[in-house]
């Protein structure tokens, strides 16, 4: 079977499928998306490129997990602007995301939906036993040891039936008065599975 060739973020670059060998690691591969990722840690799961721009050629993206959603992996790096123009001088400026706001669906902070202005994430895997920092959901307190979940947009929360479990918490994170992403949950990651 052989599949295409793509020298672009989130692709192996191999031409065949060869029965019992190993892919190379990805471990900080990156994959274009159509969201701005803010926070390293993210849970992150893939889609497809087309979902989000008709004309694009089929390729996986990194988006923010749907609440108790199945994660593929987690944001190792965010969509921060690196530029002159991002690296903003002034210490209260804000910092910028890419994709721009004004290359964001209606302009306003949802996703573009150009695929030529996606910006690259990494989407590392979860490696079992291996502790990652997760941000929080906002108005959210996770007690020690709670089973972890998605919250809506990739966010840590306590895990209720149906949701899909990536691990435990190691410590208590109680960020109730906080906004998304404030404070960062660790996560001992374990094998995923759906809480009954």
């Amino acid at each position: 079977m052989t599949s295409d060739i793509y020298f672009a973020p989130g692709y192996h670059g191999a031409t065949s499928v060869q029965a019992g060998k190993i892919s190379p690691a990805i471990y900080e591969d990156g994959y274009y998306t159509p969201y701005p990722i803010k926070f390293a840690g993210l849970l992150l799961m893939t889609a497809s490129s087309r979902s989000y721009d008709a004309d694009a050629p089929t390729f996986p993206v990194a988006i923010p997990c749907t609440d108790g959603g199945r994660p593929d992996g987690f944001a190792f790096t965010p969509t921060k602007d690196t530029t002159m123009y991002g690296n903003q001088s002034l210490l209260a400026a804000a910092d910028i995301y890419l994709p721009l706001v004004a290359d964001r669906t209606g302009g306003d902070s949802t996703y573009a939906e150009d695929y030529m202005k996606f910006p690259v994430t990494t989407c590392h895997p979860f490696i079992p036993g291996r502790v990652i920092g997760v941000p929080v959901a906002a108005s959210t307190s996770i007690a020690f040891g709670a089973e972890i979940a998605s919250a809506a947009s990739g966010y840590a929360e306590t895990a209720t039936t149906g949701d899909v479990v990536i691990g435990k918490a190691e410590y208590a994170a109680d960020n109730s008065a906080g906004a998304a992403g404030a404070i960062n949950v660790w996560v001992k990651v374990g094998h995923q599975y759906t809480k009954a």
